[in-house]
């Protein structure tokens, strides 16, 4: 399995997608265990534009009973306000 893992890993290392001009949501917790990350997680050297929402929780818990419901709300507003603008 970790064989796997690092090939995995190695194979999308030196991947390049290319840039997408169109505005990016992204959907991040709020609690990471990795503080140094940017905030928008290396998306903006791909995208024209992130808007970041922060959602409850940590990457787990965040679509568990105690943060499910406030962010799905928080997610159906953030696309509410992209798709009106």
């Amino acid at each position: 399995r970790l064989l796997h893992h690092n090939l995995r890993v190695r194979s999308w290392r030196d991947l390049s997608l290319g840039g997408f001009d169109a505005p990016l949501l992204l959907f991040r917790a709020q609690e990471q265990p990795f503080p140094k990350l940017p905030f928008d997680l290396g998306w903006s050297a791909h995208c024209a534009l992130v808007h970041n929402v922060p959602l409850e929780g940590d990457h787990n818990s965040m679509i568990r009973a105690g943060h499910l419901a406030p962010n799905a709300e928080l997610i159906w507003s953030a696309i509410e306000e992209r798709v009106g603008s």
